[in-house]
């Protein structure tokens, strides 16, 4: 991700002043909410959440490996819709370690639930619009709201997550151990024994109101990110106070290099602009549109899947989301923007430089020293990102037709 800062810097010094502000703007409450994310699972992490979570899979799997890979499947979803695809390729990774090493898992065995498990998470950023940094920038670019995004998206988005689940299931069948033990060893000094249920559940509540938050404010125009920082302030308090930690414990995790990231591709993307891709894009998209509404939701989403996985879903999805057809509230022009954010989103993570989340993830995997190739990567996306996705334009425009 680092290579982007350079072509920013120039980009910084080229573009005018004015625009070099509206991007921070459209930056600022988005990076609050992704950041504010990262807090609210580091509270989570101290009061032992996750690790209390590896446990309960282990003893939810009853002794099945398969059974095993949709648990872990699950909490990766479900970690990116509460919080988002940045914390769940990040905390998941830590989850599955600690049960592998529970169940004595090989690192042959181990391979398809960190692979999956990180895909599956990314994924599932495309159905919940407040789970990544991509979809907030555009969302604020555009002026639409969140829940007009998650009414559109959410049905179609999560088929498409659940068909990537189960194409990864069927390529790693051979892989998962049939048999594993059907509780989780603990010992006397295991966290999780020492769990404060009440803080717990307290803190869960916190969790969930901050993410309603976002969806019940959209209606009344008030900023999300005010939901998102109160939710975790609300909960770094309490955390401090039990785990008697400072603050620089929970804030020394963040990468902040997040924001900065998405900074430098909203110079990029607005330089790129300038040298005609958007008319390009536009011409195609228009091209498409003329044969009807699936075949240019079709090409769309497959025309921002490519892009996205040869140059990054952030900055490609900047682009596309400016693109003049589909920048409209009729339902073609609804079904063209989500088949967009669906194709960026999803079609990214055919390579590891499509997603800066599995970006993210390769680094924590050097950082835990294990060793798993791009090339290993990329043949199980291969495998189950285009048919997901292509599952999920057909479901979207299933869905438009079904609530008009």
């Amino acid at each position: 991700m680092w290579p982007a800062f350079p072509l920013a810097a120039f980009f910084l010094a080229a573009a005018p002043l004015g625009g070099t502000g509206a991007n921070l703007q459209q930056l600022a409450g988005p990076a609050v909410i992704v950041l504010s994310a990262f807090l609210m699972a580091a509270a989570l992490e101290s009061l032992g959440m996750f690790r209390y979570a590896a446990g309960n899979i282990v003893e939810f799997s009853r002794g099945s490996g398969l059974r095993l890979y949709w648990l872990i499947a699950l909490f990766c979803f479900l970690t990116t819709l509460f919080f988002s695809t940045y914390v769940s390729v990040l905390a998941a990774m830590p989850v599955i370690l600690q049960i592998g090493r529970m169940l004595e898992l090989s690192d042959r065995q181990l391979q398809p639930y960190l692979i999956s498990g990180a895909l599956i998470g990314a994924a599932a950023g495309a159905p919940a619009g407040a789970a990544g940094i991509t979809n907030l920038i555009v969302l604020e670019m555009t002026g639409r709201q969140l829940n007009d995004y998650s009414e559109l998206t959410m049905i179609p988005a999560a088929a498409a997550v659940f068909a990537v689940a189960g194409l990864l299931y069927v390529l790693y069948r051979g892989w998962l151990p049939r048999r594993i033990a059907a509780q989780a060893p603990l010992t006397p000094d295991d966290d999780t024994l020492a769990v404060n249920w009440r803080l717990f559940r307290l803190c869960l509540f916190v969790v969930v109101t901050a993410r309603a938050g976002f969806y019940i404010s959209s209606g009344y125009g008030v900023p999300a990110w005010w939901f998102a920082l109160a939710g975790a302030l609300a909960l770094i308090v309490p955390a401090m106070t039990k785990a008697s930690s400072g603050l620089r414990f929970y804030t020394a995790g963040i990468p902040w290099h997040i924001p900065l990231f998405a900074f430098g591709a909203t110079l990029i993307a607005d330089e790129l602009q300038r040298t005609g891709v958007l008319r390009l894009l536009a011409r195609g998209l228009a091209q498409a549109a003329a044969l009807g509404d699936f075949s240019a939701a079709l090409a769309a989403g497959g025309l921002l899947a490519a892009m996205s996985a040869i140059a990054n879903e952030l900055p490609v999805l900047l682009i596309g989301a400016s693109a003049p057809a589909g920048a409209g509230a009729d339902p073609a022009s609804q079904l063209l923007f989500a088949a967009r954010m669906m194709g960026g989103n999803i079609g990214g993570l055919m390579t590891p430089l499509g997603s800066l989340a599995i970006l993210i993830w390769f680094a924590a995997l050097r950082r835990y020293k294990i060793k798993l190739s791009w090339a290993a990567y990329m043949k199980a996306a291969a495998v189950s990102v285009p048919a997901g996705l292509l599952a999920g334009l057909i479901m979207l425009y299933a869905w438009t037709q079904i609530i008009g």
